[in-house]
């Protein structure tokens, strides 16, 4: 599973709020929760709108459904246990080593197509990003190549506008106006978040570019 969390901590005694995301297996799913002591209360969120075989929903539900009911959790080495009121395990983590940033070829599985919905990419229109070292991206964008500067911060991320060639593509339908979401949303980063194999990367308002 993934998470991506932006703290705002107040004290070190206080409660604080925070966002957690993560994929829950088909859709990728976004919600607030509230950490006090070792209590665990995550608030009532959203999630992308896909659909997948019928074992992987009912396994994403059962999971969305145990993520609601979270009451506290524990965290042991590298792995941590959410339990609900019953004191009972609901759900168990492991920590995954992320995969660096640079010198990855990095495939588009998810982006903001500019309606505030998170849509899967086209079939036959990959879409591509490599962080270079020095600072440099470049990909494809589904039918043109682009390349753009980026600079990184901690977790803070910044792209350029980026270059492109001049190609037009008949196909598949829909892939010019996928290209051009995806070279707007590129723009509006401002965070990244990388889990295992996955790479995130949200605006100013931690929506999901």
């Amino acid at each position: 599973m993934r998470f991506t969390c932006y703290p705002t901590r107040r004290s070190p005694r206080s409660s604080w709020t925070v966002n957690v995301s993560g994929t829950a297996g088909c859709n990728n799913y976004f919600a607030k929760y509230e950490v006090s002591g070792s209590q665990l209360t995550i608030g009532v969120g959203g999630t992308t709108m896909m659909a997948c075989s019928q074992p992987i929903m009912a396994q994403e539900s059962a999971y969305i459904t145990n993520l609601a009911a979270s009451a506290s959790y524990l965290i042991t080495g590298d792995q941590l246990e959410i339990s609900g009121a019953d004191g009972n395990a609901l759900l168990t983590y492991k920590v995954i080593q992320p995969t660096p940033l640079t010198g990855m070829l990095w495939r588009l599985t998810m982006y903001n197509n500019g309606k505030e919905a998170l849509v899967s990419t086209l079939a036959g229109a990959e879409i591509t990003a490599t962080f270079g070292e020095d600072g440099s991206l470049a990909g494809s964008a589904g039918c043109n190549n682009y390349s753009a500067s980026y600079t990184v911060d901690g977790s803070a991320l910044t792209v350029t506008a980026p270059a492109t060639t001049q190609k037009m593509c008949a196909e598949p339908v829909g892939v010019m106006d996928q290209e051009a979401a995806y070279l707007n949303a590129l723009q509006m980063a401002a965070v990244y978040a990388i889990t295992g194999d996955e790479l995130e990367i949200t605006d100013t308002d931690e929506t999901p570019c």
